[in-house]
């Protein structure tokens, strides 16, 4: 796995990701600046969205290393052994008991959205990681009154935010601590509170104040809002959620059995409503991006994760006394492999991008036959990302099989564009269009590349 292309379900957002760390690699090292491939609009591939924390550091690891999958692979399975890690210390923490943490790594492990994606390139890996991190020093924090820990607790909280910003919801827990303390009447440990939490929102609030504004091509700022979803289709939504992606790929079917008995068992255990309010958060931020998720982008819900694996641990602590109970929990654990494997094993198949299955085949003959630094116009690429990941090429890129001439072209004329790479043959039997190209310089499969002719040839 670790020198396989990118490939298999998500493609597009895994090979968006590896865009803005070949950018960072090859050319702008602004971590401000993360680009990907299209130069549609103004003319400008800058595009931000998650503040690029993994992406810039891979690519600054790459400046060294060479350019290669198999490093940004390792980035990211070393950015998962870091979060087992990070479940271990969580669960020391809470528990005091080294079984329950050694078991807190074995379910982890085999959570499906966590099996598949360790070694694919998400930004959500390294905010799910920082937020364990968080977990870890905020309910240290609760244990010891230190306030360090809970500045330590706010970084981590800052850092997991930026890098994907559903995770913010979790601060939710700092903001019930402060209430408690209040009730209190603790004033002077309540302002310190108040000023750590402040300082922590402002990067986060800068970014996205910046960024936001920008997202208007997935409307995710608007959610379940957007009126152009049908109560049928939020009811269809949440029934695939609930039957297939939740209990399979996000989790596995033991795992989601242990979580629905946890949840009435967690009301009398220590720090109980913390957890259930981070749970009550996930869930509303759930139906706000219903939308967005679909039926099938599990990544969406890596948030879930740190509350389900908190609720598996305190169910084992409370049934570990009794054998029965006991032999039924590891027996659980025991299977959870096998389910995981079951249901995500067919992930990595190129099928499962539902894209053109030659772009995977040819992409780096094509790669190699176009000369760095030009432009190109790529066409039928709904992604924006697939073809100009596995091809190599940036430019201009369009969607769907509609592409006028008289656009082409334009961009000739404009933007200096020099090859066309098209897999439809709709827009290629365009009246005018062939007056338009000096060669054919690659025919394969469904896969055509085409010489344009300069902006003086017209």
């Amino acid at each position: 796995m670790f020198t396989s292309n990118i490939q298999g379900k998500h493609t597009w957002r895994q090979a968006k990701t590896s865009l803005n760390i070949r950018y960072f690699t090859r050319s702008d090292a602004n971590i401000f600046n993360p680009r990907d491939a299209t130069y549609n609009g103004d003319n400008n591939n800058i595009n931000r969205l998650e503040f690029p924390l993994m992406q810039w550091a891979i690519g600054m690891i790459q400046r060294v290393t060479g350019e290669s999958v198999f490093v940004t692979r390792m980035c990211l399975y070393i950015i998962s052994l870091m979060s087992l890690w990070g479940v271990y210390l969580l669960s020391l923490e809470l528990f005091r008991k080294n079984h329950i943490a050694s078991m807190a790594i074995w379910i982890l492990s085999f959570y499906g959205i966590f099996f598949f994606h360790s070694m694919n390139p998400l930004p959500d890996n390294l905010a799910f990681c920082f937020c364990i991190f968080y977990l870890f020093y905020f309910f240290r924090f609760l244990n010891t009154e230190n306030i360090r820990h809970l500045i330590t607790a706010c970084i981590f909280l800052a850092l997991s935010a930026l890098c994907k910003l559903p995770f913010i919801l979790y601060g939710g827990m700092i903001i019930l601590y402060l209430i408690r303390n209040l009730r209190v009447k603790n004033l002077e440990h309540s302002l310190k509170i108040v000023s750590i939490g402040t300082i922590t929102l402002l990067p986060i609030m800068c970014w996205y104040l910046i960024s936001v504004p920008q997202w208007e091509s997935n409307r995710i700022q608007i959610g379940i809002f957007d009126n152009t979803i049908s109560i049928e289709l939020v009811k269809q939504y949440l029934y695939i959620q609930l039957t297939e992606t939740i209990p399979k790929l996000v989790l596995n079917q033991p795992a989601s059995l242990l979580f629905l008995v946890a949840l009435p068992v967690l009301y009398k255990r220590k720090h109980s409503s913390y957890i259930y309010l981070g749970l009550l958060a996930v869930c509303l931020y759930f139906l706000f991006v219903l939308k967005q998720i679909r039926g099938t982008h599990d990544y969406y819900l890596f948030p879930l994760l740190p509350i389900v694996l908190l609720s598996h641990l305190n169910l084992i602590d409370f049934l570990w006394a009794n054998r029965i109970s006991r032999i039924l929990i590891l027996s659980f654990c025991i299977t959870m492999p096998i389910y995981c494997w079951q249901n995500v094993k067919d992930n990595w198949d190129i099928e499962k991008a539902y894209f053109n299955k030659d772009f995977f085949q040819y992409g780096n003959e094509i790669a190699n036959l176009i000369p760095a630094n030009v432009k190109s116009i790529i066409a039928n690429d709904r992604t924006n990302s697939i073809i100009p990941y596995l091809c190599d090429q940036d430019g201009y890129i369009f969607r769907k099989d509609h592409l006028p001439v008289a656009w082409i072209k334009d961009i000739i004329e404009r933007q200096d564009a020099q090859y066309f790479i098209s897999d439809s043959r709709i827009i290629e039997n365009q009246e005018g269009f062939k007056v338009l190209m000096a060669d054919t310089i690659y025919y394969k499969e469904s896969i055509k590349v085409f010489k344009l002719k300069g902006a003086d040839e017209l």
